[in-house]
């Protein structure tokens, strides 16, 4: 089945959750690439630079990208997980895709939905804070990918 036959068969009420628009979203990244090396290359950039830009925001969102996350560098190293459990997957999945001879993009999806099981909290180098309920992947795909194609969502 084709990615076009696919977004149009989603379902239109959200007893599917996981595939309903209000439930996450699925872009085309539009990116131009020659090789998914280079798709691979650009998207870290991209990502890199977002994350960097975000070390003013708090702990506990970062850690929506995804745990363990170590922060800083040596004396300063800080390592962040969850209370409960050592790791988290990522919210947000990446998907290099051929769509041509040497033409590449990136489908991004964002699985919206609870982060953790209620109650979990972050711990940061062993101290317990809060975990935040707001994300930063809705920022980062508006920032980073404004000009994407949704497919859902």
């Amino acid at each position: 089945m084709t990615l076009e036959r696919m977004v149009k068969a989603t379902p239109t009420d959200s007893s599917f959750a996981t595939l309903h628009r209000s439930a996450g979203s699925v872009l085309r990244a539009g990116i131009d690439a020659r090789s998914w090396r280079e798709a691979i290359r650009l998207l870290g950039e991209r990502m890199k630079e977002f994350r960097s830009d975000a070390r003013s925001e708090s702990d506990a969102r970062r850690a929506t990208f995804g745990l363990p996350l170590s922060l800083g560098k040596d004396r300063t190293k800080r390592e962040v997980t969850l209370t409960n459990s050592d790791r988290r997957g990522s919210p947000l999945h990446i998907r290099v895709v051929r769509i041509g001879p040497k033409h590449y993009d990136a489908v991004l999806t964002h699985l919206g939905g609870r982060f953790a099981p209620p109650g979990e909290n972050l711990s940061i180098d062993g101290k317990t804070t809060s975990l935040a309920t707001a994300s930063l992947i809705p920022s980062f795909l508006d920032e980073e990918f404004s000009g994407a194609t949704p497919l859902i969502g």
